[in-house]
């Protein structure tokens, strides 16, 4: 793999990354608002949270940054 394969690789990830912190917000929202999203952004995120070690780290160490940017 070449580092510029690499590097986007990388990039793509902190971007889905910050895509799944924004989706989360739908938990603030009442569910008949929310519709199916909230079912299916729930159902994935949970598939990938324990199927995935590093996904599962990954959400938890970004939590704090953006509890404290949703927070402001």
């Amino acid at each position: 793999m070449s580092a510029e394969t690499k590097r986007e690789l990388i990039d793509d990830s902190k971007r889905r990354h910050k895509v799944a912190y924004k989706y989360s917000i739908v938990f603030g929202l009442a569910p008949e608002d929310t519709g199916a999203m909230r079912e299916e952004y729930t159902f994935r995120l949970n598939r990938l949270l324990t199927t995935c070690d590093k996904c599962d780290y990954n959400w938890h160490m970004g939590r704090k940054g953006y509890m404290k940017e949703i927070s402001e």
